[in-house]
């Protein structure tokens, strides 16, 4: 008769169990430590190798809360160096507030070169840079502006801040102030700041400039005007609906304000 198995027999028969391994990461001698981290290949300057578009971050403006926004920072004002700006014009479809790009758009505010629907060859000529032509017969149906291109510190790429059709007078008086005082703009560390405006139940916000102090350092010139050099190409993109209204996803105003 076999002998029964015992349950000590059968844990003396069962397979011993494997070993854990363990994944050992060998430590780098301090020594060896990479100084920066270009000298292991990772270099900023090959971020767009994955083929990201580059395009200049925008400064955007919450109207109704008097704030900027800069680099998704919220900030009641912030000091930069205006190292171009010029005049421009777009016209989006009345029907379509989705609507990215501009169907008629001018990069120089005078002669449309931007869009799928031109709608002049000259932009004083055309009915929608006219006024009363906006929403029910308010402002222009084409938006006046300037884009200013700033340098900010610390960082490598220009911001762009565009001014809509409220604040362009004060753009107008604050670069007829340092032309006033024989200050071009590019030597002038500029402070931008928002001022409420209030019209019934309406509330936006018009960006206000003055000078925080004249760059008189030689060597600052010089870096400015390689500066501007460098990134003169980039002052050019197109138009698009991020730099007008508010903030995606702030509060909007009315749309009879043109922003």
């Amino acid at each position: 008769m076999a002998k029964k198995k015992t349950v000590q027999d059968q844990t003396a028969a069962a397979p011993e169990t494997a070993p854990e391994t363990k994944n050992e990461v060998t430590e780098t001698p301090e020594a060896q430590l990479p100084a920066n981290p270009e000298d292991i290949g990772f270099r900023y300057q090959d971020n767009f190798q994955g083929g990201a578009t580059p395009r200049l971050p925008q400064i955007g403006v919450i109207h109704q809360g008097q704030m900027f926004n800069v680099n998704e920072n919220k900030v009641e004002s912030f000091n930069g160096i205006i190292i171009n700006y010029r005049k421009c014009n777009a016209f989006w479809d009345p029907n379509d507030d989705g609507n990215v790009n501009p169907l008629c758009a001018s990069s120089d505010g005078f002669t449309p070169d931007q869009g799928d629907q031109l709608q002049a060859e000259k932009c004083a000529a055309c009915e929608k840079n006219a006024w009363k032509s906006g929403k029910d017969g308010r402002g222009k149906a084409c938006k006046n502006m300037y884009r200013c291109h700033l340098k900010l510190p610390d960082m490598l790429l220009p911001y762009r801040l565009t001014v809509g059709p409220t604040s362009l007078r004060y753009m107008d008086d604050y670069i007829t102030l340092l032309s006033n005082q024989k200050i071009a703009y590019q030597i002038a560390n500029t402070r931008f700041t928002l001022e409420k405006k209030e019209s019934g139940s309406n509330v936006w916000s018009i960006i206000k400039m003055d000078i925080e102090e004249k760059i008189d350092d030689p060597k600052q010139w010089v870096e400015i005007k390689a500066y501007i050099k460098q990134f003169a190409s980039s002052f050019g993109e197109e138009i698009q609906r991020d730099e007008v209204g508010e903030t995606e996803g702030e509060a909007g105003a009315s749309d009879n304000v043109p922003f």
